[in-house]
This record gives structure tokens, C-alpha cells and sequence, in this order.
């Protein structure tokens, strides 16, 4: 599952990025539960990898986490529970450092509160800048004036934080 002594937040934020994951419907407009993984690999094999769950329409950043020492099987469980709704295909890591870091701002914008652990999975990015992506990411609707109701815990977030 996990090796201890695998390495530290600030080892692992050098390691060389490898597969990074996002949600099949990221770019579709008024997009909703958009899971992202931003993933590093060491030289032996282990995983440092960092998750986030976002709702684009509400601009909110639902869920955030990380681990460092993932056995590749796992990582992979993960990846086949998130994506029971939507596919997930591998793209470049600057969509997965700009989706969420714009996230994280317009979150606070629209005053929703962000996850605990949103910080800390964050540092994973390292020396990335959102920058680097030339893709665009669009946030709420065309006015920015949802008014939908909070969104229920359910089975695929239970999961999620079962898994990790």
C-alpha cells in the first residue's frame, strides 16, 4: 500500500512528474465533480501523488488530499473508483497545477470555503506554475450567478477517503 521512509512533501516535490490524470469532462461547460490527480514518480517506482475533486459551476474545491510512497496499484484503485462517472485520460501536469490553483482563487472569490488539506496538496505542484498551461479552464456560468444546492457527501467521496 504505502512505504514508510518513501520520502518527504519537500523530497517528493522534486521528484519528475509522471501520469497526471483529469476528469474527461474538465473542459465541457458548467462542469461538475472534475476530479484531478497531479502525480511524481522516484526512481524505484514509488508514487507521490495529489488529488482534488472540483465543481467548476460552483467554483468550489470540494476535495483535496495527498500521499507520498503510493505503490502504483494502488494509485491505480483510485483512479478506476473516479472514474465510474467520467473517464479519466492522462494530461500534460501544468491543466491539473492552473485547474486548481484558478479553483482555489475563484473558490475564495465566490466566498466557499476551501479543503483542510488543499494546502498541503498543493505543495506536490513544487516549482510548476499554472502558467505553463496554455489550456483555459472556465469557472461558473456565463453570468456567475449559481444558485444550486449544496452538494451531499455520497458513495464516490465515502470511497475516496476510504482508499486513502
Amino acid at each position: 500500500r504505502y512505504r514508510s521512509g518513501a520520502g518527504t512533501l519537500e523530497q517528493a516535490k522534486q521528484w519528475p512528474t509522471y501520469d497526471c490524470y483529469v476528469s474527461t469532462h474538465w473542459h465541457e461547460p458548467e462542469a461538475q465533480d472534475v476530479h484531478a490527480f497531479f502525480v511524481r514518480k522516484t526512481d524505484d517506482g514509488l508514487l507521490a501523488a495529489a488529488w482534488f475533486t472540483l465543481d467548476l459551476l460552483e467554483r468550489k474545491v470540494l476535495q483535496a488530499g495527498h500521499k507520498i510512497g503510493i505503490e502504483p496499484q494502488r494509485l491505480q484503485s483510485k483512479l478506476v473508483a473516479c472514474s465510474e462517472k467520467h473517464a479519466l485520460h492522462v494530461q500534460d501536469p501544468s491543466l491539473i497545477v492552473r485547474m486548481v490553483t484558478e479553483g482555489a482563487r475563484e473558490a475564495v472569490e465566490a466566498g466557499n470555503p476551501l479543503p483542510p488539506q488543499l494546502t498541503k496538496a498543493m505543495e506536490l505542484f513544487g516549482d510548476l506554475s499554472e502558467d505553463e498551461c496554455t489550456m483555459e479552464v472556465q469557472y461558473g456560468e456565463d453570468d456567475g450567478s449559481s444558485k444550486k444546492a449544496p452538494r451531499k457527501v455520497g458513495f464516490f467521496t465515502r470511497m475516496l477517503d476510504r482508499l486513502f
